[in-house]
């Protein structure tokens, strides 16, 4: 306006065209706009990937919360149908014992019946007059002076079942145990791959200097360090160990029958391997994408639990059994403790 334009109190003030102005400015807020959309867009998907693990963690959790329900109600129906067994043991062995006892309780009460009968023939003979005492008194001392009664053979009044003798929380662990079937592993000579040496009883392996010669086999691991195990597992629970030691390179966990001999092993779960990786320092599950996790001190030896019939295939430090990731599927194949070793790592069954 002119007022603008020509006052003294706008002199010094540069003045444009509205149109101009409208330009400029509208130039600036489409570059400040789209900042902000970047920025919201960064934002959203920072959020989203927040959700996405907001509701995995869920899951898991609900998964573990289902698990560990699970495994308790079967370990307490368990304990309580071995309460009952040993309860009615308990009661036939008693039954048993009182059944002898009252058979000689009523032995012994019929030859005390038959003695109070003779004593009190015999004394009213003696309290009687002389013909009441000769009367038969030769028959009369005769049963008298020959009587034996057979004394009744002992009861055996301790229990006889063994298992009341043993604390009876370690005689339950002990079929828990081999409920659980706890496997001792040994390695598959022909799924090895040809730079792996294995020990002579088939309990450890790791990486040799020279690959070996071996002869051709559709079993063998032909691009990775890996082997299986012998032991192919189609139903029930089931437990091992692998000591790893310092090892800073290595894949434990199983795989399924089919599984390809070829190529590397990633994301293992897409070719019927489920697996912990330990490699660069850094601990993950080979799912896809890759989970991550934090052991509280590198393991020394990893405990491998599989429930074949529930999908489960659980991972945990064996020394002190904290968790560290458990896989659901529905096995379809037999599964075999699997193995895929770095330089410098051994392992141990």
């Amino acid at each position: 306006c002119v007022v603008c334009d020509r006052s003294k109190d706008h002199r010094s003030h540069t003045v444009i065209p509205v149109e101009e102005a409208m330009e400029i400015y509208k130039e600036k807020v489409q570059t400040c706009l789209t900042l902000l959309q970047k920025e919201l867009i960064r934002i959203q998907t920072v959020q989203s990937i927040q959700q996405d693990k907001s509701k995995e963690v869920k899951e898991k959790v609900e998964t573990q919360r289902q698990r560990i329900v699970f495994e308790f109600e079967e370990l307490q129906q368990f304990l309580r149908k071995e309460q009952s067994d040993l309860l009615r043991s308990l009661e036939e062995e008693k039954a048993k014992i009182l059944q002898e006892l009252e058979k000689n309780i009523s032995q012994l009460a019929e030859q005390e019946s038959s003695l109070q009968r003779l004593i009190k023939e015999l004394e009213e003979k003696c309290n009687g007059t002389a013909v009441d005492l000769l009367k038969d008194v030769k028959s009369t001392l005769s049963r008298g002076e020959n009587l034996e009664y057979p004394i009744p053979a002992p009861v055996y009044t301790a229990l006889r079942n063994n298992v009341f003798n043993y604390p009876l929380q370690y005689f339950a662990l002990q079929k828990v145990a081999k409920k659980l079937n706890v496997l001792s592993v040994t390695l598959d000579p022909e799924t090895a791959n040809p730079s792996l040496l294995l020990a002579e009883d088939l309990k450890s392996a790791r990486v040799g200097e020279v690959w070996q010669e071996l002869p051709e086999n559709p079993k063998r691991f032909k691009d990775s360090s890996s082997v299986l195990a012998c032991e192919g597992l189609a139903a029930g629970r089931h437990y091992w160990e692998v000591g790893v030691g310092d090892g800073k390179t290595w894949i434990v966990g199983a795989a399924e029958e089919s599984t390809g001999r070829t190529g590397g092993i990633i994301s293992s779960t897409e070719r019927g391997i489920w697996a912990l990786n330990l490699i660069g320092g850094h601990y993950r599950a080979l799912t896809s994408p890759a989970a991550y996790f934090h052991p509280k001190k590198k393991p020394n030896k990893l405990g491998v639990y599989l429930d074949y019939d529930r999908g489960w295939l659980s991972f945990y430090d064996a020394d002190t059994m904290d968790h560290f990731y458990t896989f659901t599927a529905s096995f379809t194949q037999k599964m075999f403790p699997f193995f895929c070793i770095g330089p410098g790592t051994e392992i141990r069954l």
